[in-house]
């Protein structure tokens, strides 16, 4: 197979007795120039057969590699799903179970070049993946899980640059993330959430990137995921593009608009201190790293230390996320050069 400028890979790192030290690059279909093959990954049962499936985004197409292939045998795409007429320029992808029938399902958002941006739902089942629903928002950053706490995976998807598009800002600039709860049938009307809503620390300003990374995650063990919503262009005071993060509770009826908060490098307990383009809050994911039932949020400054880069780990408890017990990590922990950015980008 050739190589073209900009085609892209994805290696598999396999884990075992002795971890990583094997690996097995995907093989492409009709590879091509500025391809951009692994753009995201994501991992789940997309088939139906309890295999782990790969499913590697591309802009113009969502490629799946079937699970339990051995070491030694070649990865080769068995599905690749393309949408007909207005396609995705697919950016970002998120694994749930958004019709509650145990399978896992696969969101990916992007700009379907309309002026508007999109967002495409595929249902695993036996076989291949299908497309049920494409909705009109998100375009930046998307995230999955329960918020209401009834079986289905609700959807978070988020806009930070909403002037580029034909669509209403609420925003002002800011950026804005559009929940929608899931269903048997699929995901329902949307709600809007930006830093002018009712019980929203903040306010709406023009280049905050509100909602550049979301996350969604049971934090206070309670059955009801929390969402949380990274500004990395927020500004604290006078500090430019410190950044911040926003955490919401899950609640029967979706998600709360009361107790929000917000948290940053000044948040008492989170090491460090904000400084002028940290951009903290660059990537966020949550999950439950300390493993005591309670999910903790990982949080990124990708131009921390003059674009070193930077993650802080802030743990969860029954009455929310806390600053006391944080931990931080940064480029040199890892020996990575000065201004590598550790951080800009932070998969599941």
């Amino acid at each position: 197979m050739g190589s073209y400028e900009g085609q892209g890979s994805v290696t598999i790192l396999w884990g075992g007795a002795k971890p990583f030290t094997t690996s097995t690059t995907t093989t492409v279909d009709n590879p091509h120039q500025w391809q951009s093959h692994g753009l995201d990954v994501a991992v789940g049962d997309f088939t139906g057969d309890s295999g782990a499936d790969l499913a590697v985004i591309e802009p113009d197409a969502v490629v799946i590699y079937k699970g339990g292939n051995s070491r030694e045998s070649q990865t080769t795409p068995a599905y690749t799903m393309t949408v007909p007429g207005a396609q995705l320029l697919n950016w970002e992808a998120a694994v749930g179970d958004v019709n509650g029938d145990g399978k896992d399902d696969l969101a990916v958002t992007g700009d379907p070049g309309t002026g508007r941006p999109g967002t495409d739902i595929y249902t695993g089942q036996e076989g291949r993946p299908n497309r049920i629903q494409r909705v009109d928002d998100g375009g930046t950053a998307i995230a999955l899980g329960d918020i209401d706490g009834d079986g289905f995976d609700d959807m978070a998807t988020s806009l930070t640059w909403p002037g580029s598009y034909s669509v209403a800002d609420p925003s002002d600039g800011s950026g804005y993330v559009t929940v929608r709860y899931g269903s048997r049938t699929g995901f329902g009307d949307p709600t809007t959430l930006h830093q002018n809503s009712t019980g929203v620390p903040g306010a709406d300003e023009d280049g905050d990137n509100w909602g550049c990374s979301v996350a969604i995650g049971d934090i206070t063990g309670d059955g009801k995921a929390e969402l949380v919503v990274g500004a990395n262009g927020e500004w604290l005071g006078n500090l430019k593009n410190a950044g911040d993060v926003t955490v919401f509770r899950g609640s029967a009826s979706g998600v709360s608009q009361s107790g929000v908060v917000r948290f940053s490098q000044d948040t008492t307990g989170v090491p460090g201190a904000a400084e002028t383009d940290d951009l903290f809050g660059a990537q966020v994911r949550i999950a439950d790293y300390n493993n005591n039932g309670k999910a903790d949020l990982a949080v990124t400054a990708s131009f921390e230390n003059n674009r070193s880069g930077g993650l802080w780990t802030l743990p969860g408890t029954s009455s929310g996320l806390t600053g006391a017990g944080s931990k931080s990590l940064s480029s040199t922990d890892f020996g990575l050069a000065s201004g590598s950015r550790l951080g800009e980008s932070l998969l599941d």
